[in-house]
C-alpha cells in the first residue's frame, strides 16, 4: 500500500490488532460479517500514522450506522460549553452562520439554534441525517470533499466545525481543498483525539477501521499546509482520552496570528520524538501486556462463577472484544442506551446489546465499561438503579476498578 497522504511506499508497521469488523456494523442477527486487518503503520517520509488496510468510508458510515451524538450527556456538555466559548470568541451574531461537517444528529448544531444563529449540517449516515432533518436543522446528506464543497460556497459560513472527523477521511487532501473552498477569511475548527495520548496512554481501543489517521499537530499541519491552510491555535480538551481543538485559516490570513503555545508544542512533540518510529512501537508490548493481564482476570471471574456484563456497544468496545478475544462464555451481554444499538450483536460475536433497564434484571457481579471517556456518566447511572452493587472496572490504560 501507499501512504494514504504522500503516497510514499515507505511504510513500517506499529500494531497489529489482527482481524476484525466494522466497528459500527451491528448485526440483528449473529450472522457472519466481514474481518479486515486492523493495524496501524507510520509513513517514513511524512511521518503519518493511518490505518494498514484502508476500508471503503461508504461501508463504514452506511445506512445502519448507529451512533448517535446525543446519547452521550457527557459528550452533550462538551458540545454546550464549546458553543458558548465559540460565540464568545468569535462575537458570533444572529445573522452568521455554524457549518458542521459530520454534524452527525445534530447535537452540536442545536446550541446554536437556540442562540439564534444560524446552522448547516453536513452528514453521510442516513439514521442520524434523518434525525437531524426531524430537529429542523437544514442539513444535506453527503460525504464532504471538494467537489461537494463547490455546492457549498454561496453559504460563506463564519465557522465551519469538524469534531473527530479529519480521522475518518481517507482521502484527507480533497477533505481539507474542500474547507480551504468555502473557508473565506473565517476559521476551520476540528477536533481529534491525539497521538501522543494514544501512546502514553494506551489508547488501543480507539484503533479501528473508521480511524484512518492518527495525529500528532506537526503532521496534521504539514496536510493543512499542502492545501494552502494553516493552524494558528490550539487547545487540549478531555474528549476521547484526551483530544485537540485546532484553529485553522487560510495561509494568507493576516487577520489571525499564530499562538506561542501552538509554536511551544510543536516544538514539544520534536523534543519528545513524538512522530518517530521508536516512540511508537511501545504501543506493540503495551497492548500485549495488557491483553495478557485480562485474559487472566476473566480466567478466574468465570472459575469463580461471577457474572460479567459489558457496558457501551461503541466503535472501541468492538476493538477490545475482538483483539482480546472476549467470548459470549465470558461476557454474553453488553448495555447500551442506544435504540439504535439495542437487541443487535456485536459483530462475528454471540454478545447481545441490551438495553439499560436490563442490567438490574440481569444482577452482574463485575462491569466493564468500554465507554471509559464516560465512566463517571456510567457509574452515576449504575449507582441510581439502588438494588444492585457490581464492582465497576475499565481496562484501559490498564485494569483499574472505580472506587
Amino acid at each position: 500500500m501507499n501512504c494514504l497522504n504522500c503516497k510514499s511506499k515507505d511504510l513500517k508497521s506499529i500494531l497489529d490488532l489482527g482481524k476484525s469488523p466494522i466497528s459500527n456494523l451491528l448485526l440483528k442477527e449473529n450472522k457472519k460479517t466481514a474481518e479486515y486487518n486492523l493495524s496501524i503503520v507510520f509513513c517514513k517520509k511524512c511521518k503519518l500514522v493511518q490505518q494498514k488496510e484502508i476500508v471503503n468510508e461508504k461501508k463504514i458510515f452506511s445506512n445502519n450506522y448507529p451512533y448517535l451524538s446525543s446519547v452521550s450527556k457527557t459528550w452533550k456538555d462538551h458540545c454546550f460549553n464549546s458553543t458558548i466559548k465559540l460565540i464568545k470568541r468569535f462575537n458570533l451574531k444572529s445573522n452568521d452562520l455554524i457549518m458542521e461537517i459530520a454534524s452527525n444528529d445534530g447535537t452540536y448544531l442545536e446550541f446554536f439554534d437556540k442562540k439564534k444563529i444560524n446552522t448547516l449540517g453536513i452528514e453521510p449516515a442516513s439514521i442520524p441525517y434523518k434525525i437531524s432533518k426531524s430537529k429542523g436543522i437544514n442539513t444535506f446528506q453527503n460525504y464532504f470533499n471538494y467537489e461537494f464543497s463547490k455546492k457549498l460556497k454561496k453559504y460563506k459560513p463564519k465557522l465551519i466545525l469538524a469534531n473527530n472527523v479529519i480521522a475518518h477521511v481517507p482521502n484527507i487532501n480533497s477533505f481539507l481543498k474542500g474547507v480551504r473552498n468555502i473557508i473565506s477569511e473565517n476559521v476551520f475548527i476540528c477536533e481529534f483525539p491525539y497521538l501522543d495520548n494514544l501512546i502514553r496512554k494506551n489508547l488501543i481501543d480507539t484503533i479501528y477501521h473508521e480511524h484512518y489517521f492518527y495525529h500528532s499537530i506537526n503532521t496534521i499541519e504539514k496536510i493543512l499546509n499542502q492545501n494552502d491552510l494553516e493552524a494558528y491555535d490550539y487547545e487540549k480538551i478531555s474528549t476521547h482520552g484526551g483530544s485537540i481543538r485546532l484553529y485553522v485559516k487560510k495561509r494568507n490570513n493576516m487577520k489571525f496570528k499564530k499562538s506561542n503555545r501552538l509554536i511551544l508544542i510543536k516544538k514539544k512533540e520534536k523534543k519528545l520524538k513524538l512522530n518517530s518510529f521508536q516512540n511508537l512501537k511501545k504501543l506493540d508490548a503495551k497492548a500485549k501486556n495488557l491483553k495478557s493481564k485480562l485474559h487472566i482476570f476473566l480466567k478466574k471471574i468465570k472459575k469463580n462463577n461471577l457474572k460479567l456484563i459489558g457496558y457501551g456497544a461503541a466503535a472501541k468496545a468492538v476493538t477490545m472484544i475482538k483483539y482480546m478475544n472476549i467470548n459470549n462464555d465470558e461476557m454474553p451481554y453488553i448495555i447500551d442506551k442506544s435504540q439504535t444499538k439495542i437487541n443487535k450483536y456485536i459483530p462475528n460475536t454471540n454478545i447481545k446489546i441490551k438495553g439499560f433497564n436490563f442490567l438490574k434484571k440481569y444482577d452482574p457481579d463485575y462491569v466493564l465499561v468500554f465507554v471509559w471517556n464516560i465512566n463517571k456518566e456510567v457509574e452515576s447511572s449504575i449507582k441510581k438503579i439502588g438494588e444492585i452493587n457490581p464492582k465497576i472496572f475499565t481496562i484501559i490504560p490498564k485494569i483499574k476498578f472505580n472506587k
